[in-house]
C-alpha cells in the first residue's frame, strides 16, 4: 500500500513538542539559520568552524570549475549555496534531501535559482519507500531522539543522477553513508567525481561492516582517501574513526573508464513484475560505466512497464504480441554494445559479473562468448541447484552438444558482431533459439568457461520456458538436425552419428525433466546404441543411472575413450580445430584494475 508523506507544516506541528518549540517557531528558526548562512557566504565569511574550514575550503577549490554539484543531504542548503556562488554561470546543483520540511525549504530558498533542483528523495541502496523518523530542528535521523515518523521515497544515487556528467559530490546523511555508496557503484566506476564526504562514527550500527563496504568500493574504483580532518591532510588509511574526506579519483582510473567497450544487457519481459526490479538492480549495481539495459516488452498486463519506468537509464521497447524470440530480435538490433548478455526479467547477476566477462573477452580476443556458473532458485527464491566447480578453460561445440558445458544465458556474454555473422536467432526454435545460437557461435569460434558464478536462474511454478520441457528437446534436436545439414558432407558422414547421438542425449534429459522416464530412458538407449563412447561423459553417466540403463549397455560405453580424449582425438569439423587448451584458474589479480 502506498504511504503517504504529510506535508511539512503537519510535519512540524507533530514533532514541536520534541523541539519544545511550536511548529511555526521551528520552521522560522531554520529559515533564521538560512539567512544566517546566505549573509556569511555572501559576505565572505564562510571560512567558520560551524562548517568545518578545512572541508570547505577544499571544497570551494573543487567546484570552481565544476558543471554538475551534486548535494546529498542538503539539509537546509549550505554547500549548494556555497557551489551557486563559486561554481561557473552554467553550472548545475542537484540538492538530494529527504526530510520534506527541509525540501519546502530549500524550494523557498533557492525559488529564484534555475541552476538547483530540489528532490525529496532519501539516498539508498534501492528504489523504495522508507519510514524516517527525525524531529525538527534536528539534522540527523537518530534513533535516541523520539519524533514523528514520515515516509519517503527512496533511490539509488545512480538511478538519481543517471547519465549527467557529475564533478562533485557532498554526502553528509548522518550515518546512512553505506547504503548511499551502495546505490553509487556505477557512478565510481566513471572515475570522474570528486566526493566530499563526512562519515559517520555510527555508520556500522546502522548498516553492519558498512564502513569497511565503502572502503572497499573506493579501492576497487581507484579511489584515493583524504582526510580533511587532520591537520597535515594526509592521505588516511581508512574511515574506520569517522571524520571528513575528500574522495579524489586518479587520472589512471578515468584513463580506464574511456576505454571500457559498452556492453548491452537484453531483457525480454511479458508480466515479469514481481521480479523484474531485482533483475534491473542486478544490472545497474554492476559498477561498470558504460553499460547500456534494454528491456522489450511483450505486451504486459501488470506493473512491468511502471516498474522499468522508474529508471530512465534503461530502454524500454515494446513489442507486444511478437513472442520470445521476435522480442529478444527486436533488443538485440537495438543493441549498440560491442559484447552482449541476455537476462531473462526474473533471472539477474550475481555481482561483478559483467566487469569479469568484460575482462576476460578483453584477455582473450579470440573467444567467442565467455560463460560461467549459476546457480538455479525454486519458487520462493531457495536454491535448487547449481553449476558445480571445475578448472576454467576453452570450450567447443563438442562441450555444448555433448551437455558437458551448456551456456546459460544467466551467466553468458557473447560478441554481437559474431550473433550477426552466424545469422542471428532463429525464430522457428521458439523454445531453444540460445542454446541454436550458442551451438552455431561455438562452432566457428572457441569460448571460455570460468570457475566464477554469475548468474541466478528463477524457476516460477507457472513458467512456459520452465515447464515445456518436451518442446525443448524437440527444438533442440532439430537444432541439431540444421547445423548437421549446414556441415561439409564429408563432416557430416565422419560426424554424423556422434552428433545425432548427442541430439537424443539432450532430448532424453529434457524428457526425463519433463516426467516421461521410459520415453527419457528409450531415447538414452538409442543414443547409446548409435555412439556408445557418449557414456564417457559425465553428464550422460549421471542420466543413465537415474534412469537405472542395463548394465551391459553402460560397460559397453565405458569401454570406449573418455570425453577428453575423444576431443583431444578428434580432427577439425570443416577445417576448425579447437582442442582442450587449459586456461588458469581466475584469480582475484584478473579483475583488479592495472
Amino acid at each position: 500500500m502506498s504511504m503517504q508523506i504529510p506535508h511539512y507544516q503537519e510535519q512540524a506541528r507533530r514533532t514541536s513538542a520534541q523541539a519544545q518549540v511550536s511548529p511555526d517557531e521551528a520552521i522560522q528558526g531554520m529559515r533564521s539559520s538560512q539567512a544566517e548562512m546566505r549573509s556569511a557566504i555572501d559576505g565572505g565569511a564562510w571560512r567558520t568552524t560551524r562548517w568545518h574550514e578545512s572541508f570547505t575550503d577544499s571544497f570551494v577549490e573543487e567546484v570552481r570549475d565544476a558543471r554538475v554539484f551534486v548535494d546529498v543531504g542538503a539539509e537546509l542548503g549550505f554547500y549548494s549555496y556555497l557551489a551557486l556562488k563559486h561554481m561557473p554561470d552554467d553550472g548545475r546543483i542537484i540538492c538530494v534531501e529527504a526530510d520534506p520540511i527541509r525540501c519546502e525549504l530549500l524550494r523557498e530558498f533557492f525559488a529564484r535559482e534555475p541552476r538547483v533542483e530540489i528532490v525529496n528523495i532519501a539516498a539508498h541502496n534501492a528504489t523504495s519507500k522508507l519510514m524516517l523518523t527525525k524531529p525538527v530542528g534536528c539534522s540527523a535521523t537518530s534513533a535516541d531522539v523520539e519524533g514523528a515518523k514520515f515516509a519517503v521515497k527512496a533511490a539509488t544515487l545512480d538511478h538519481i543522477i543517471g547519465n549527467a556528467q557529475v564533478d562533485v559530490i557532498k554526502i553528509d546523511i548522518e550515518g546512512a553513508e553505506a547504503h548511499a555508496f551502495e546505490g553509487l557503484q556505477q557512478t565510481l566506476q566513471r572515475g570522474r567525481a570528486r566526493i566530499f564526504l563526512e562519515m559517520h562514527s555510527w555508520v556500522d550500527d546502522i548498516y553492519p561492516g558498512g564502513k569497511a563496504l565503502i572502503e572497499a568500493l573506493l579501492k576497487s574504483s581507484g579511489y584515493a582517501i583524504q582526510n580533511l580532518d587532520s591537520a597535515n591532510s594526509r592521505d588516511c588509511a581508512g574511515l574506520l574513526q569517522g571524520g571528513r574526506f575528500l574522495l579524489t579519483p586518479p587520472r589512471a582510473a578515468q584513463a580506464g573508464a574511456a576505454q571500457q567497450s559498452l556492453i548491452s544487457i537484453v531483457i525480454p519481459a511479458l508480466n515479469g513484475a514481481e521480479f523484474i526490479e531485482r533483475t534491473l538492480i542486478s544490472i545497474l549495481r554492476q559498477g561498470y560505466v558504460d553499460l547500456e539495459v534494454i528491456v522489450v516488452d511483450g505486451g504486459s498486463s501488470d506493473r512491468t512497464k511502471e516498474i522499468v519506468s522508474r529508471y530512465p537509464e534503461v530502454h524500454l521497447i515494446e513489442a507486444q504480441g511478437k513472442g520470445y524470440v521476435q522480442a529478444l530480435r527486436c533488443g538485440l538490433e537495438a543493441a549498440r554494445g560491442s559484447v552482449i548478455g541476455i537476462q531473462h526479467c526474473d533471472d539477474y547477476y550475481a555481482p561483478g559479473a559483467v566487469r569479469e566477462a568484460a575482462e576476460i573477452l578483453g584477455r582473450y580476443p579470440e573467444a567467442g562468448l565467455v560463460t560461467a556458473k549459476r546457480v538455479v532458485l525454486a519458487p520462493g527464491s531457495k536454491e535448487a541447484g547449481r553449476t558445480p566447480d571445475g578448472r576454467s578453460r576453452w570450450i567447443d561445440f563438442w562441450d555444448l552438444i555433448e551437455g558437458v558445458a551448456t551456456p546459460f544465458h544467466e551467466s553468458t556474454f557473447v560478441r554481437r558482431e559474431l550473433i550477426q555473422e552466424v545469422g542471428g536467432l532463429n525464430p522457428d526454435l521458439e523454445y531453444n533459439a540460445l542454446l541454436d545460437l550458442w551451438l552455431r557461435i561455438l562452432s566457428r569460434w572457441p569460448g571460455v568457461w570460468v570457475n566464477r558464478l554469475w548468474g541466478f536462474r528463477q524457476v516460477q511454478a507457472k513458467s512456459r520456458r520452465h515447464t515445456a520441457y518436451e518442446q525443448i528437446a524437440k527444438d533442440t534436436a532439430r537444432s541439431f538436425e540444421l547445423w548437421l545439414e549446414s556441415l561439409h558432407p564429408d563432416s557430416r558422414e565422419e560426424f554424423g552419428d556422434r552428433i545425432r547421438a548427442c541430439a537424443q542425449f539432450r532430448q532424453a534429459d529434457f524428457s526425463y525433466l519433463a516426467g516421461s522416464r521410459s520415453k527419457a530412458r528409450d531415447l538414452l538407449e538409442q543414443a547409446l546404441e548409435l555412439y556408445p563412447a557418449l557414456i564417457g561423459n559425465p553428464s550422460c553417466e549421471r542420466l543413465a543411472q537415474e534412469l537405472a540403463l542395463d548394465k551391459s549397455v553402460l560397460a559397453a560405453g565405458s569401454q570406449r575413450p573418455g570425453h577428453d580424449q575423444l576431443v583431444t582425438a578428434t580432427r577439425a569439423v570443416d577445417g576448425i580445430e579447437l582442442g582442450l587448451k587449459e586456461i588458469a584458474d581466475p584469480s582475484p589479480t584478473w579483475y583488479a584494475r592495472p
